[in-house]
C-alpha cells in the first residue's frame, strides 16, 4: 500500500483519502445473498481505492459513514479513457458502509480517465448510481506512489 494524494472533490463534512495497491488484484466476492464485498489480494495489477469518511455524531458508537470507490488497472497501462459499460473492464465498484450496513455495487454509468507517468497516477471519475444515494460522484486525484 503506497500513496501520497492531492485530495480534491471531498464533501466538507468528511475526509477523503486515496490508496494505491501495487502488485495486487481486486476480487469482487458475492457471498450468495446478493451482497458483494471486495478483497485486495496479491497479483500483477494496480488497485486504486478512494475513500470518503464522515464521522458520526459525537457520542454515537456506530454513526460513522464511509463510501469506497475501487478499481483495478493492469500495471503496464499508462492511459485509459473509458465510459459506461467499459467500466466493468476495470472492476469499478462503489461501496457504502454505515450503521449495520455494507453494500458494494458495480458502477455501470460514468466516465474514468486514468494516466500513469512514472510514479504518478492521475485519475478523474464521474459516475452515477441509479436508485442509490451517495455523497461522492466526482473524483479528481493525483497520487504519487512512494
Amino acid at each position: 500500500m503506497e500513496s501520497s494524494a492531492n485530495k480534491t472533490d471531498c464533501p466538507m463534512e468528511g475526509t477523503c483519502s486515496t490508496e494505491i495497491y501495487t502488485n495486487s488484484t481486486l476480487e469482487i466476492v458475492d457471498e450468495g445473498s446478493g451482497r458483494l464485498y471486495t478483497q485486495k489480494v496479491a497479483g500483477e495489477n494496480i488497485v486504486v481505492e478512494f475513500t470518503y469518511f464522515k464521522p458520526g455524531p459525537v457520542g454515537t458508537a456506530d454513526g460513522n459513514y464511509t463510501e469506497s470507490i475501487q478499481f483495478e488497472v493492469p500495471s503496464d497501462v499508462k492511459n485509459l479513457n473509458i465510459k459506461d459499460g467499459e467500466l466493468s473492464k476495470v472492476k469499478l465498484v462503489f461501496g457504502k458502509m454505515g450503521y449495520r450496513n455494507a453494500t458494494f455495487l458495480p458502477v455501470l454509468t460514468g466516465k474514468l480517465l486514468y494516466e500513469k507517468t512514472g510514479n504518478t497516477i492521475f485519475f478523474a471519475l464521474d459516475f452515477q448510481l441509479d436508485g442509490n444515494s451517495h455523497e461522492v460522484s466526482q473524483i479528481r486525484e493525483t497520487v504519487i506512489m512512494e
